[in-house]
C-alpha cells in the first residue's frame, strides 16, 4: 500500500474554474452510522498520510459508497458537477499518441 505521494512540482496540474460565481449548493442527505464511521476513518487515515488536506473551498462533492463483490464498501467521490465547471486544457490528445509512437519499440523507460 502506498504511504506517501510524490513531491509537488512547479508544473503540477492546477484546477481552474470557469466562473466561481456559478458554484451550486447541494443538499445534505442522511447517512447511516456505519458509513459515517467509514468516512471518518478514511479521512483521518488520509489526512495523516497527507494524501488530502483541509480545505476552505467554496465547492463540495458528494461522497458515496459502492458495494464490492466481497460486501465491503468502496469510498467514491462524485465530481460530475465540479467537472462541468472546470476550464478545459487546450492541449490536444494527439500529443499522447505521438509520445506513445516514439516509445513503442523501447526496451527501457525511465
Amino acid at each position: 500500500m502506498i504511504n506517501q505521494l510524490s513531491f509537488h512540482r512547479f508544473y503540477d496540474h492546477k484546477i481552474e474554474l470557469i466562473d466561481e460565481e456559478i458554484l451550486s449548493r447541494s443538499r445534505l442527505y442522511q447517512m447511516f452510522n456505519v458509513k459515517l464511521q467509514k468516512i471518518k476513518k478514511y479521512l483521518i487515515n488520509h489526512l495523516n498520510k497527507k494524501f488530502i488536506f483541509f480545505s476552505f473551498a467554496s465547492y463540495v462533492s458528494f461522497i458515496l459508497f459502492i458495494k464490492k463483490k466481497d460486501d465491503s464498501l468502496r469510498f467514491c467521490i462524485d465530481y460530475r458537477k465540479l467537472n462541468a465547471l472546470i476550464k478545459r486544457d487546450h492541449y490536444s490528445l494527439s500529443l499522447i499518441d505521438k509520445i506513445l509512437a516514439c516509445i513503442q519499440e523501447s526496451k527501457y523507460l525511465t
